[in-house]
């Protein structure tokens, strides 16, 4: 099987963009997605950093495993803290991170913030991760419904992220240790500037369609971008993963 990707990025109504997805294509391939906190200064620095971090890390791996995926988490954590010493700004520079790692035959994935991944299969959302977020917290505890996540109050205060010291070993969500990939399947990772303005049901609708990946990477975040008109519009950004 062979795999296409495609990302659209687009600023929003922002002054910076923060949001950053890159890939890296070998035996082990990475598609990644992190989306800077802005109200904490240099998120565009944090994001950029722990991908090229990710693609760095999985560069030199001859197979894929959880523990790859482990070890991509911690460095770039790690590599993250250091910069933030370095730069003097220990306040700043956070970020979500959202990571996809496959040899062609085989998936899995974690995350850590809100930037999410959704993977898709005969024209369905099978799954997607849960953000480290306030409401989502409230859905788990049944206070609210999972629609009310888009758009509640406190939607963008985030219980985890990148870049502040973890009080446990691992502050992310291994999401999928191992899924048998089939032709067909579809994932979309993406910042919330995009998911808050696509629904699930819409975007397993347009991922699924017979066209090129940068054709429904450009209609998930064309969409987004219009849904949003006149709300001050967050970053939107989309990496779309199709294997053929």
């Amino acid at each position: 099987m062979s795999i296409e990707y495609s990302v659209y990025t687009n600023i929003g109504d922002c002054a910076i963009n923060e949001d950053f997805a890159s890939a890296f294509e070998g035996s082990v391939s990475a598609y990644v997605l992190a989306d800077g906190l802005g109200g904490h200064g240099g998120g565009d620095i944090a994001s950029h950093l722990v991908v090229e971090a990710v693609k760095e890390i999985v560069s030199q791996a001859s197979e894929l495993s959880v523990a790859l995926l482990d070890t991509c988490f911690t460095v770039a954590q790690e590599k993250l803290l250091a910069r933030q010493k370095e730069l003097n700004r220990e306040g700043a520079l956070k970020t979500t991170l959202v990571i996809l790692l496959t040899d062609g035959k085989t998936a899995i994935w974690g995350h850590i913030g809100d930037s999410r991944l959704y993977h898709c299969r005969k024209g369905k959302v099978q799954s997607r991760t849960l953000d480290h977020s306030v409401p989502q917290m409230l859905v788990k505890l049944r206070q609210i419904k999972e629609k009310d996540i888009r758009h509640h109050e406190e939607r963008n205060v985030l219980l985890k992220v990148m870049g502040i010291p973890w009080s446990e070993s691992k502050m992310y969500d291994i999401d999928c240790t191992g899924m048998k990939l089939k032709k067909g399947d579809s994932f979309i990772m993406c910042s919330d500037g995009c998911w808050e303005w696509v629904e699930d049901s819409d975007i397993a609708k347009i991922i699924c369609q017979k066209k090129a990946v940068d054709t429904v990477a450009g209609e998930i975040g064309d969409e987004a971008y219009s849904n949003g008109m006149g709300t001050d519009r967050d970053n939107i950004t989309a990496l779309v993963v199709r294997i053929n």
